[in-house]
């Protein structure tokens, strides 16, 4: 062998080499990627688990809210009917004045 063939498969074998290196690093990389993405998720499941919990405990407020919020309008329904007969009361005799004086 030559100089320059000695040179070039010298350099055919470090191209070799590199790809190799390459193909390992990207492999890596994938894997460092999978595992970041890995952790990510579990992070995520976890916020969501955290966030559900805060809900199911926050829901006994909101029921007592809307229990309390019944209650009010409830009252006013009730006054609205009050007012509604004695109104429908009023207007009777209104009405049987109004006849009276016919």
């Amino acid at each position: 062998m030559d100089l320059k063939t000695s040179t070039l498969t010298e350099m055919l074998s470090a191209c070799r080499e590199l790809e190799e290196v390459a193909a390992g690093l990207h492999e890596n990389l994938q894997d460092a990627k999978r595992r970041q993405l890995h952790i990510c998720t579990k992070k995520e499941a976890e916020d969501a688990r955290k966030q559900r919990a805060k809900v199911a405990k926050e829901f006994p407020p909101a029921q007592r809210a809307r229990c309390t919020a019944q209650s009010r309008l409830q009252v006013t329904l009730d006054e609205l009917n009050e007012t509604l007969m004695s109104n429908t009361q009023q207007e009777r005799l209104g009405v049987i004045s109004f006849c009276f004086f016919c």
